[in-house]
């Protein structure tokens, strides 16, 4: 029997680091903390540019590069379609962000 923690492989850890800060950036959009979730979509947007060469780098089976296929699609559809979707929701949500600054919406007529 194996264990889970035999998924996890070094060649995806950058991948790992995207699908994180975009599950961080959910967190920190639900606690309405803009410029912490705005940080957390960087970093995975920086993670998800190098992670495709990052796992180049190493060989490993077919078995290992279909996981990691797989992995990387899900990363990118959490990180870049799920997570800033739900980001603007849930900051739209936040009367202001900062002092004096307000996200505009359209049911307040702002553009």
């Amino acid at each position: 029997m194996t264990s889970p923690a035999d998924a996890f492989d070094r060649r995806n850890s950058l991948t790992y680091l995207s699908l994180a800060c975009g599950t961080a950036a959910l967190a920190a959009a639900a606690d309405g903390r803009a410029g912490m979730a705005g940080i957390a979509m960087a970093i995975a947007v920086i993670a998800d540019t190098f992670d495709g060469r990052f796992a180049r780098r190493f060989a490993r089976s077919a078995d290992l590069q279909r996981f990691g296929a797989q992995l990387d699609s899900l990363s990118d559809a959490v990180a870049f379609g799920v997570a800033p979707a739900l980001c603007v929701l849930l900051l739209q949500r936040t009367p202001t962000l900062t002092p004096g600054v307000r996200m505009p919406t359209p049911a307040r007529g702002e553009s």
